[in-house]
């Protein structure tokens, strides 16, 4: 067996290393090993959470990947951990979890200005929103749950409703899919 621990924010930057120190670890084991990856995140970049979701899934292709959360999965990395699609995954005791809407950093100025990219950000960070929280509620997060996230407020969850939502993710090892899917 072969583990890799993370433990940080998501960037460009963490996702790249993660990235390269899971292909190095891929190379140096048999074919029936396991690679376990403990992941704790306290959030960061959301489209760096997509690259990410996306090489996992293509690694749970080529090796035996267990993800296992620990310790917290707020944000981007609830989304990473709950949205990979990936058989084998587990939360240890204590760890927490929190949600939110995503939020772009823009002048409060651009929301009254139509065609400027910032207005567009703006425009298509709510329509991503209203699809997270479509996955949310697949995911099995309550009306009440949705509607402090639809609030702009954090949803915090402790240990036992995030394994409950684990088990919702992976009935006969099919996972909450989205509208895309």
């Amino acid at each position: 067996m072969a583990s890799v621990v993370f433990d940080g924010e998501i960037s460009y930057e963490s996702v790249g290393n993660l990235v390269a120190l899971l292909d190095d670890v891929k190379r140096s084991i048999s074919e029936d090993e396991m690679v376990t990856l403990y992941f704790s995140s306290n959030g960061g970049e959301a489209s760096a959470s997509m690259v990410f979701i996306d090489y996992l899934e293509s690694l749970s292709n080529e090796v035996n990947l267990e993800i296992v959360g620990n310790g917290i999965l707020m944000s981007a990395g609830f989304d990473i951990f709950y949205m990979t699609k990936c058989q084998n995954k587990r939360i240890l005791k204590g760890t927490i979890g929190m949600i939110h809407e995503s939020t772009t950093g823009v002048s409060s100025r651009a929301i009254k200005q139509n065609g400027s990219m910032d207005r567009f950000r703006i425009d298509e960070e709510k329509k991503a929103n209203r699809e997270i929280n479509n996955w949310y509620k697949k995911l099995g997060i309550t009306e009440d749950e949705l509607k402090i996230i639809k609030n702009g407020d954090d949803l915090f969850l402790g240990n036992a409703r995030l394994k409950q939502l684990l088990k919702n993710t992976t009935k006969g090892n099919r996972h909450v899919e989205s509208e895309e899917e």
